[in-house]
Formats: structure tokens, C-alpha cells, sequence
């Protein structure tokens, strides 16, 4: 059983939250959207505690991706063998964790540098966390290719030829 992809919907859940919700306060204070939210919550803090939430919840996802994976390299090999060349899927592995590692790691920086429970981002680190918001959805889109067109994630699963 592979954990992983099951892990990754809290993570990715939480920051896009986060980036949701810096934006609503990033916006003018006269915006009727801002003015109806903050009467009832404060758009800070929520944010402030969403992206803890989503920095917690990223580290099972982290450690069960890479133990999925370590697992599927070793059993299946990450060389074909008759072409000599990478495997597309590791590949496509690599770029999903390259992406997914950036905002992770990049999401603790604006909340370790640049982020208190009661102090709004500045507009660079609401650039940035935007951004770190992109790739995190570029990088769960290649995830999502990796389980659904390469079967990675399923354990057993072997693909079946349509008959001739």
C-alpha cells in the first residue's frame, strides 16, 4: 500500500487556503468582500494557522512520497532496460518533487522569515507565496499523472492489453 497519495490533500488544501486568504487581505480595505469577511473572522490569523496547518501536514506527505517511491525504484528499477534511458515516470517524479519541495520549503520560509499569528504579508511575500501556490498545483498535477496515467500509488495494479 502507498500511502502518499492519500497524504497530499491536507497539505495542498491548507496552503492554498493560506494563498486565499493573504489575497482577501491583501486587497483594498474598501472592498466589500474584505469589509463582510473581517466582521465575522480575522483573515490574518486564519492564515497564519491554516499555513502551520499546511507546513504540519506536509511532512507525512514528504516522508510517505519518498518512501512510495523508494520502494517503487527498487522493485521496478529506474533504467529500462532495453532503452538504457530513464524511466518517464521517475522523471516525471523528480519534477514532482522538485516542485512540491520548493513550496513546501518555501511556504516555512514566509512563515519562518516574514509571517506573525497578527501581522499581514507584505506585498513581496504575498508575491512570492502566490507563486509558491502555482507550482505547488503544477506540482500536484504531475502527481496526479503519475497515479492515474502511470499507475504509481496503486499497489498490484497491473495494466491490462485490451484485447486484439
Amino acid at each position: 500500500m502507498h500511502p502518499h497519495p492519500a497524504s497530499v490533500h491536507f497539505p495542498i488544501a491548507f496552503l492554498t487556503l493560506t494563498c486565499g486568504l493573504d489575497l482577501l487581505d491583501g486587497l483594498n480595505a474598501d472592498s466589500f468582500a474584505v469589509k463582510a469577511l473581517k466582521s465575522d473572522i480575522d483573515i490574518t490569523k486564519g492564515a497564519y494557522y491554516l499555513q502551520v496547518l499546511g507546513l504540519i501536514t506536509a511532512i507525512p506527505a514528504i516522508v510517505t512520497g519518498f518512501t512510495s517511491t523508494t520502494q517503487i525504484a527498487l522493485s521496478q528499477g529506474v533504467i529500462e532496460k532495453q532503452t538504457k534511458n530513464l524511466r518517464p515516470k521517475f522523471v516525471k517524479t523528480f519534477f514532482h518533487s522538485l516542485a512540491s519541495t520548493i513550496a513546501v520549503l518555501g511556504n516555512l520560509g514566509i512563515w519562518y522569515c516574514g509571517r506573525s499569528a497578527g501581522k499581514k504579508l507584505e506585498p513581496v511575500a504575498l508575491g512570492i507565496e502566490t507563486a509558491l501556490c502555482v507550482l505547488m498545483f503544477i506540482g500536484a498535477n504531475i502527481g496526479g499523472t503519475l497515479v492515474f496515467t502511470h499507475g504509481m500509488g496503486f499497489s498490484g495494479l497491473q495494466r491490462k492489453n485490451k484485447p486484439e
